[in-house]
């Protein structure tokens, strides 16, 4: 009697350790990947913040280039008043955008732990290769995202140390003929500007496929959908 009752017991207490496993594995995977879905949300955000300041920026230019043509001087201060602005908002976007890349870069790794941590705990060897491999595309859909970033970076450090000089050059020339001849640096920002666009597109495109690959997708009780372009 005794021993059948504890048998029963130890099946029981390893029924119960069989079906309770695998969720906990899983809920583990889930967390870390719903963690690391918010930060991507953030790193969405922020590269449409830098383009969105990008193209007040390259207008505001192509309005002071204008205005500068035609001699309003009342037209040049207001336009000033709107480049300062828009030049801060700018390097303000760039800082924050910085911030949601490494907050990607320390949610992906961490992530990948979770991951490597899992497979090494599997048993089956197909079962285990198979996860490594989805690890191993991880990982070069992640070194992907980091390239794409540090081209934007590249070419926004620039364009923001130029557009921090262009700010001092006219509120010391802001006059027709400063502007006239700041023609050329009005050019080249706006040129800078330019080439940001396709990095930035680029970048886009990189984070949100590594986001599929990572953040299983929201049931909304239709079919799938692909990311938003």
């Amino acid at each position: 009697m005794f021993r059948a009752c504890r048998t029963a017991v130890l099946l029981s207490t390893l029924s119960m350790a069989i079906a309770t496993t695998p969720l906990a594995c899983q809920s583990t995977g889930i967390s870390a990947a719903s963690s690391a879905s918010k930060t991507f949300a953030t790193m969405g955000t922020s590269i449409a913040d830098v383009r969105t300041s990008l193209d007040k920026l390259a207008a505001n230019l192509d309005e002071m280039s204008t205005a500068g043509e035609r001699g309003v001087s009342g037209d040049l201060k207001k336009l000033f008043s709107s480049y300062s602005s828009l030049e801060t908002g700018l390097a303000k976007s760039a800082r924050r955008l910085d911030d949601a890349a490494k907050a990607c870069a320390r949610e992906t790794t961490s992530y990948l732990n979770v991951r490597r941590k899992q497979n090494a705990s599997m048993t089956d060897p197909a079962v285990k290769q198979l996860d490594l491999k989805q690890i191993d595309e991880l990982v070069s859909s992640e070194l992907q995202t980091r390239d794409a970033y540090l081209a934007v970076k590249g070419q926004l450090e620039p364009l923001l140390s130029s557009a921090a000089s262009l700010e001092t050059y006219l509120a010391n020339n802001l006059n027709t003929a400063g502007v006239a001849a700041g023609a050329a640096l009005f050019q080249r920002t706006a040129d800078q500007i330019r080439d940001v666009s396709p990095a930035l597109e680029a970048c886009s495109k990189a984070y949100r496929a590594l986001a599929n690959s990572m953040v299983p997708p929201k049931d909304t009780g239709g079919s799938p959908k692909g990311p938003a372009s």
